[in-house]
């Protein structure tokens, strides 16, 4: 069974101290507190080690933003064999002219014609239209899922045992990348991540996510845990 760990930043920083959660920021590059960002590292460290298997390989694949990159850097630093490797594809959603922005402060009429044409519609007049963003997350699933099955080469293999040859893969993103992703999952085959396609109304897409520093876990489409 194939299983990512999808991870969210810790709390972003934003400015004049306003609360996160009422400002539009999607590629608006905050930093995360620090302090708190260590704190979860700490305890995700805790929780790959916890695990049945033992895991001497853990892959790192991360937004290039920098409330994701501290999250990152700093599990790195308590997992020094662990690899890392920024990936675009994670980053949050573009929200356009809309970044920075409060929600209660983009116009009423703005949003109700995103709404009304949800997955083709680019967010804030020149950001990304919520099927390119899913796509662009399908993309980075799949070849996640690629490498992850792809058996490493060696000219002369040596038999291991199945309990110490674990890769475990960790994304360090965004709560609407891991709502892209929940989204997969419950629309898409495996094979069919290239093609997904993105809900057309509003009211279809996912609205859980992991808090800030917390995390969940995913399985491909068609996958069921024994």
């Amino acid at each position: 069974m194939t299983t990512l760990w999808l991870v969210r930043h810790a709390l972003p920083l934003a400015p004049d101290g306003q609360p996160p959660s009422q400002m539009c920021y999607g590629h608006t590059d905050w930093p995360a507190d620090a302090t708190l960002t260590r704190q979860a590292a700490a305890k995700l460290a805790q929780a790959l080690a916890a695990q049945p298997h033992r895991h001497h390989h853990v892959v790192l694949r991360c937004s290039p933003l920098l409330r994701c990159l501290q999250l990152a850097q700093a599990l790195q630093a308590v997992l020094p064999a662990s690899q890392l490797t920024v990936d675009s594809r994670l980053a949050e959603m573009h929200f356009g002219q809309w970044e920075g922005v409060a929600w209660n402060d983009i116009p009423r009429h703005e949003l109700d014609a995103w709404a009304a044409n949800f997955a083709h519609c680019p967010v804030g007049h020149s950001g990304e239209t919520v099927q390119a963003f899913v796509q662009r997350v399908g993309q980075a699933a799949h070849d996640t899922l690629t490498d992850l099955h792809t058996p490493a080469t060696n000219a002369n293999p040596l038999p291991r045992r199945p309990e110490t040859n674990q890769t475990t893969t960790v994304w360090v993103t965004h709560a609407g990348v891991i709502r892209a992703m929940h989204w997969l999952g419950r629309s898409a085959q495996t094979g069919q991540l290239l093609r997904a396609q993105a809900p057309a109304q509003a009211s279809m897409w996912p609205t859980p996510a992991p808090g800030y520093g917390q995390w969940c876990h995913w399985q491909p489409p068609g996958e069921v845990a024994a």
